[in-house]
């Protein structure tokens, strides 16, 4: 990352003062064309149209590293001290960095559907779950809806209490969604692709906490409790605080513009969960969670 971010060699003006393009760089744990990628690209093209070319976004990809645990933070972390300008970061990792807010949106089964998950993310709610996240220095700007993350079992399915009991679960790292794994007698495990491979020919885990539209990403093929929705992946499109705030008054809101934008957008486009159970998902694409 800082090898990435500490290059300033295209002559762009990251301050805002010189009349030259002002560049931002945004991170994403993920590499480009996995879902928020989507989100992350049209968020570009909208702050350049708004701005007539004067803001560019330069996506980061992989930003906390190729195969890494805990790579939601890693890219939080990086936004946080001000290596980035911006991230596209996963809700539920946020609670291990400090903000409490955030936590309603893993509140186990509230969630379960599409129709209501976009309705959360769209809602007058997100301004005040996106607060929290002042404390640690961070500017939210919107709340962008991915999936519903379902137990996915490895050679049996996970139906009740008795399947989860003394089971090690595949799952990003998250305060709220290990106490929930816990509740229900798993061993949740963040767990590199690699790492989750080795540990399932060990029998170490029997399955994960995923989604239908990552299916694909898993060590092994996998039996999806498709009417149980533990709680929705939603990510957090945030900013350095610092930085925003080095912005003109007219930059900020081209910014929010453009945010609110690329929800609408998501909102309308994204993969619903009957088009994602259609999907194929093709050994190559195991990668990542």
């Amino acid at each position: 990352v800082l090898g990435i971010t500490g290059c300033a060699g295209d002559g762009d003006d990251k301050a805002g003062g010189s009349g030259a393009p002002v560049t931002l760089r945004l991170g994403h744990s993920d590499p480009r064309g996995y879902p928020a990628g989507d989100a992350i690209e049209e968020f570009a093209r909208r702050v350049g149209a708004l701005s007539e070319g004067k803001i560019r976004i330069r996506p980061v990809w992989q930003a906390a590293g190729v195969s890494v645990t805990q790579s939601n933070q890693r890219v939080a972390r990086v936004v946080v001290s001000g290596e980035l300008d911006l991230g596209m970061i996963a809700s539920a990792a946020w609670d291990t960095e400090g903000v409490t807010t955030l936590r309603a949106l893993q509140a186990p089964f509230l969630i379960s559907t599409d129709e209501m998950l976009d309705a959360v993310v769209a809602s007058d709610l997100s301004g005040s779950l996106l607060g929290g996240l002042e404390k640690v220095g961070v500017e939210g700007l919107a709340l962008i809806p991915e999936v519903l993350r379902h137990p996915v079992g490895f050679g049996r399915a996970l139906r009740s209490t008795a399947d989860f009991a003394g089971v090690g679960i595949r799952a990003p790292r998250s305060n709220t969604t290990y106490a929930l794994l816990r509740a229900l007698g798993a061993r949740p495990a963040d767990l590199t692709y690699e790492q989750a491979v080795s540990a399932l020919e060990a029998g170490k885990i029997g399955g994960a906490e995923s989604s239908l539209l990552h299916l694909g990403s898993l060590p092994a093929p996998g039996i999806v409790t498709a009417n149980v929705v533990f709680f929705p992946k939603i990510n957090t499109l945030v900013a350095n605080a610092e930085r925003f705030d080095e912005l003109t008054a007219e930059q900020q809101e081209i910014l929010r513009e453009a945010a609110e934008q690329t929800l609408r957008h998501v909102v309308d486009t994204r993969t619903r969960e009957p088009d994602a159970a259609r999907l194929p998902h093709p050994a190559a694409q195991r990668r990542g969670v």
